[in-house]
């Protein structure tokens, strides 16, 4: 959740906070919370799992990455059943999440779900490595080669 303050009012010690590009930023360390949107990149795939580097809370780059799950049942609202992972997110790719809860086993920090139309891959290479853009909610296509890959797509207005 952003929040807004006023001119002249006080924020805290000078050795709390550190400088940035119109904001001020704590020098400890922020992590994310349930209900955050986040961005990340999808590091690995699995039969039933992405494994994602969370990079951002909002806008806000981390200075240290946090691990991420989204979990074939997260993917999506609708057919869960039918979720390939593979064919949902491909290793490199940019995704928008939310945080649904807080990870409890094998590392992971924190689980993602990516089920609403505003959550999903934002930014893909294709297969040839080109950059892809969204055709559907459910594909991506290469600017290049016009080549179809399926994708679990960020519709953003």
């Amino acid at each position: 959740m952003t929040k807004f303050i006023n001119t002249g009012q006080k924020l805290g010690q000078t050795s709390q906070f550190e400088s940035g590009s119109g904001y001020l930023r704590s020098k400890t360390s922020i992590q994310p919370t349930v209900g955050d949107l986040v961005t990340g990149r999808v590091s690995r795939i699995r039969l039933s799992s992405a494994q994602i580097e969370i990079l951002c809370i909002g806008d806000l780059p981390l200075k240290e990455s946090f691990s991420g799950i989204i979990r074939k049942q997260d993917v999506r609202s609708k057919n869960i059943d039918r979720v390939v992972m593979s064919e949902r997110y491909q290793p490199g790719d940019i995704v928008r999440a939310e945080v649904i809860s807080l990870g409890e086993s094998r590392g992971y920090s924190f689980y993602l779900t990516s089920a609403k139309s505003d959550l999903g891959v934002i930014h893909a290479k294709s297969k040839s490595g080109f950059k892809m853009k969204a055709n559907s909610e459910e594909e991506m296509v290469c600017e290049k080669t016009n080549n179809i890959e399926k994708r679990k797509v960020a519709i953003l207005d």
